[in-house]
This record gives C-alpha cells, structure tokens and sequence, in this order.
C-alpha cells in the first residue's frame, strides 16, 4: 500500500510508514476487545487503572507488531495484498475520518462522565486510530500497484511506444526476468520474457544512412590518453540517439515494472531488476573477442548496439545499467575504477561500474542500501554491472575505491 504526496513531487514508497498499520491494528484490537475484557474478568482482574492500562498496552504491541509484520514482509520481497483488503475501499474522505474521531471523542468523555471506564480504551484506540489514518496520506488507505510510484518520474525521453516503420527489415531481442527472479529467491509463473525491436540495417549495414555505430567515437578512434578515454565515454553514455535505442531501454523499464506488479515487489527492487538485467542478460565478452564491432581494443559501446550484440564488456554493461537508471529517474553516475590484481601492475583505472546519489530530487534510494563515502564525491550506493548476481551496494574487496572517477 503505497501513496504519493503531489505536493513534494517525489516517489516516495510510504508502505513502511510508521503510521500506514495503525488503522489496521486498531480494527483487530475492536475485535479483540470484548475477549480480552472476558478474560480479565475470569482472572478477576477488578482494578479499573490496571486493566486499562493492560488494555492500551496490547493495543501498543499490536500496531507494533502489526508494523514489523509489514515491514518484513515488504523488505523480504513478500505479498502485502490481503493484508489491507479488507480496508482497501478506504473509510473514506477526511470528514468521515473526522467524524468518527469527533464521535470517539464525545464517547471517551461520556464514559468518563458516567464511570463506564473499560470502555475508555476502546474509543481511545478508536480514535487514535483515525487521526493517524488522516497522516498516511491524500488517498488514504489506497492500495496502489507496487512500481506505481515510479512512473510519474521517467525521464522525457520515456518513449514505449515503437518507432514509425522505417521500411528496413526489423529483427527482435527476447529477453528474460526468470532467471533473475528465481535468483532472488522468487518462484516465477508463466513467461517472464519480452521482446524488443531494432532496425538490422542500421547496426550491420555500415552504408545505412542511419548506421548507427558510426556515431560512436570508438568506432573510428582509439583513445591515446586518459583525458580521450573519459571524453569519448562521456559521448557514448548519451546514447546514440537512435529511436529504436530509446523505445528499448523504455521498453527494459516498463517490464520491470510489469514484474513488480506482478510478483508484489517493493518500490526499490527495481534498482536490483536493472541491473541484473544487464549483468544476466548480456553475455560478457571482450572488445578485442567481438566480431560485431570489429575487435576493437577498446569500445565503449552504445546501450542500443549492447542490447542488438547481446555481449559486451563491463563499460558496455554499465553504459546500458546508466541509461536505464538515468531513464527511471534516478541519479547515477558512469565511473572507471581500479580493481587491484596482477594484472594491473600499474594500478590502471581497468573497470567500469556505477554509482547512485540520493538526490532529493529524483527517484529515492531505500535505507537498506549500504553506502559508501568516496573522496570527492560523497555518500553513494555503489553497482557493478558485470558480476553476475551482486546487488547494489555490493562490490569486489580488490576494488580501489579511492581511484573512482566519474566520467
């Protein structure tokens, strides 16, 4: 259950608000309540202070644990659906809310007034119970799709719709969720496969008007210096410009939202979805072992040519990680790093990865997320978009992480 504030314009997923099962608690407790009284007076418990005290007590244990039965089950990826069903319609509008707190209230003090004191928790919880329904937001109590709150926040460039024809011969890409989602611990029904679409000319036919590689600094240099590896990337990390390249990467987003949908999955699981699509999905190879870009020594390669080649290497991988972040709305950057070994003798920046802010102003990055303080740059989530399985936050012990530099 999920509500968006239209006044601060952000995606924020409130599922674990500490106010969003105090309702829920306080309907159980009303259940409750008429046992619990029995049963205190089977105990000949006769002290009206005490029982009442007993009373809102458990009335406090049930919204809290009714809050960390939610938030576990949220965090853990698992359905929340039946747990706001009943309530799912909603109480209605902030006057109805209001009324029932002002009906509790009266209640409360005609009990004080004519001493029906164990009726005193049961309109207390009553009331407590509405007014902080009246914080969980606008729409209270709504049950909203669980990617909802992305979608509000796709850069301009969102565009799922495929391109016009173009008159070319068109050739598709499957791709898959199953084996991510079973990864994630997550039985998988039905097909979780998608296709999307390129024009074949423009990344085979190097005399297309529209070859697409040609634009591609890599394809007709190679960089001599740092300051030329960093710019080229830079060019490249833009995308090509290409709509099939763009309808693609909207396409990639718009599925896994599909997923979250249907498999109940919190708002944030789609920084995992993203970017174990391109550590699962793309087969790593070298440039130099690549015959689709001519095995090149070095290529950065467009996020369109990644996904048309289906292979590439760590900067390929993590130009296509860049561009879906930055497409969803979050705020990412392309880094190189150093990755320590014997191989890299020189302590060459040899790696290419990812990093996240949290920008308050884009899409929000969810607390359980381990951060890291790089020099310079500050407190980011760290994603490597080529080894297999490792989610953000997660990254390789050789990793130099002073050496990271965003380009």
């Amino acid at each position: 259950m999920s509500t968006n504030n239209p006044n601060n314009g952000l995606a924020e997923d409130v599922k674990v608000k500490s106010t969003d099962m105090v309702l829920p608690a306080t309907l159980l407790f009303l259940i409750l309540y008429y046992p619990l009284c029995l049963l205190m007076d089977i105990a000949g418990l006769t002290n009206i202070v005490l029982s009442t005290s007993l009373l809102m007590a458990f009335y406090g244990i049930l919204c809290a644990v009714l809050y960390w039965v939610k938030h576990y089950r949220i965090m853990n990826n698992l359905p929340i659906t039946n747990m706001v069903k009943l309530i799912d319609s909603n109480v209605g509008s902030q006057t109805i809310n209001w009324l029932i707190v002002t009906l509790s209230l009266f209640m409360i003090a005609f009990c004080i007034y004519n001493g029906h004191y164990m009726l005193y928790p049961a309109f207390t919880a009553i009331t407590f119970g509405f007014l902080a329904n009246m914080s969980v937001g606008q729409k209270l109590w709504t049950l909203q799709e669980p990617s909802a709150a992305w979608r509000p926040h796709h850069s301009p460039n969102f565009s799922p719709a495929p391109p016009a024809p173009s008159g070319k011969k068109i050739v598709s890409r499957t791709f898959s969720w199953t084996s991510i989602l079973n990864e994630k611990g997550i039985s998988t029904t039905g097909r979780d496969t998608f296709e999307v679409e390129f024009a074949e000319p423009d990344y085979l036919d190097d005399q297309s008007a529209d070859y697409v590689r040609v634009h591609n600094p890599f394809y007709t240099n190679q960089p001599a210096s740092d300051t030329d590896y960093s710019t080229m990337a830079a060019q490249v990390k833009n995308g090509s410009g290409d709509p099939y390249e763009i309808t693609a990467l909207s396409q990639i987003i718009q599925s896994a939202e599909d997923v979250c949908d249907k498999y109940h999955l919190a708002e944030y699981e789609m920084y995992d979805l993203l970017l174990k699509f391109c550590q699962m999905n793309i087969e790593y190879k070298v440039d130099d072992e690549c015959d689709s870009i001519g095995r090149r020594t070095e290529y950065f390669r467009f996020p369109g040519e990644t996904l048309f080649d289906l292979e590439g290497d760590c900067d390929c991988k993590s130009v296509l990680a860049y561009s879906l972040f930055s497409l969803l709305g979050a705020d990412a950057e392309l880094v190189t790093v150093c990755i320590n070994s014997d191989h890299n003798p020189n302590h060459l920046r040899n790696h290419a990865a990812l990093i996240l802010k949290n920008n308050p102003n884009k899409v929000k990055l969810p607390p359980t997320y381990p951060l890291v303080n790089l020099k310079g740059i500050g407190s980011v989530v760290f994603c490597d978009a080529t080894a297999e399985g490792m989610p953000p936050g997660e990254y390789s012990p050789d990793m130099d992480l002073d050496s990271v530099t965003i380009i």
